[in-house]
């Protein structure tokens, strides 16, 4: 079986205290045809001291100042020389040393091939399972977690890179960007553990919401417009029930 090359990119700042757990969750994967590379944003915190200890499991390094975690994360695309591509923050972690290796034999078939991450809550690091089974539908209501996706690199090539405009979903939008578009496969496995407390899950993305629909409509289509203000319509209206019986 021909193994692709898989490109694990890992965007950081002043993430010292979790930065070694991804490198080492990284560098354990079974799978033999992978490349790692780690896009810093100037870290002062001794995070660099800790990623100079695996300077020799790591094939490209780069610490400068960037315009936030997407355009590192562009950054990683531009270097990155792997057929297929996966982001996994600082603090992330594969869920076990074997995911590479179960996921290899699908990524030459499908050009999108995406699992189940499990999210840690930031208050009592409660886990749960973040489903990544989606359907065009289920994509207008919450975003696929990246940490659960393995892209193939051309997917960047032909429609573009993260939109930096979007501070803090840019990669929901790429996600709609190029859904419909991709052959896609769904497997019923734990990628990755995500590290509780990130930007997403601390604010949201304001003009991300402004313009939602319009992105629905231009990538999805109008009949997934209808469906998500239906949603918005009658999810409105059960809290105004529930507000009136109380």
């Amino acid at each position: 079986m021909d193994l692709p090359l898989i490109s694990i990119i890992t965007v950081v700042l002043n993430s010292v205290d979790c930065i070694e757990n991804t490198i080492q969750s990284v560098i354990n994967q079974t799978y033999p045809n992978k490349e790692y590379i780690i896009i810093d944003g100037g870290s002062t915190d001794g995070t660099l001291d800790i990623i100079k200890k695996y300077d020799g499991h790591i094939n490209y390094f780069v610490s400068e100042p960037d315009k936030g975690i997407y355009d590192a994360m562009n950054k990683g695309i531009k270097y990155a020389k792997g057929d297929k591509i996966i982001f996994l923050g600082a603090g992330d972690c594969f869920y076990n040393n074997e995911v590479l290796t179960q996921v290899a034999p699908f990524l030459n078939k499908y050009d999108f091939v995406y699992g189940n991450v499990i999210l840690k809550s930031p208050v009592d690091s409660k886990e749960i399972i973040y489903d990544g089974k989606f359907s065009s539908y289920k994509l207008t209501i919450k975003n696929i977690c990246h940490q659960g996706i393995f892209y193939d690199k051309g997917l960047f090539t032909k429609y573009g890179h993260y939109d930096l405009m979007y501070k803090i979903w840019a990669d929901y939008e790429f996600n709609l960007r190029v859904f419909r578009k991709t052959k896609k496969k769904y497997l019923n496995l734990i990628i990755a553990i995500n590290k509780p407390g990130g930007i997403s899950q601390q604010r949201e993305d304001e003009l991300f919401k402004q313009k939602r629909l319009y992105l629905i409509n231009k990538y999805l289509g109008v009949h997934y417009c209808l469906l998500y203000l239906s949603r918005k319509w009658i999810s409105h209206l059960k809290n105004k029930l529930i507000s009136f019986l109380k």
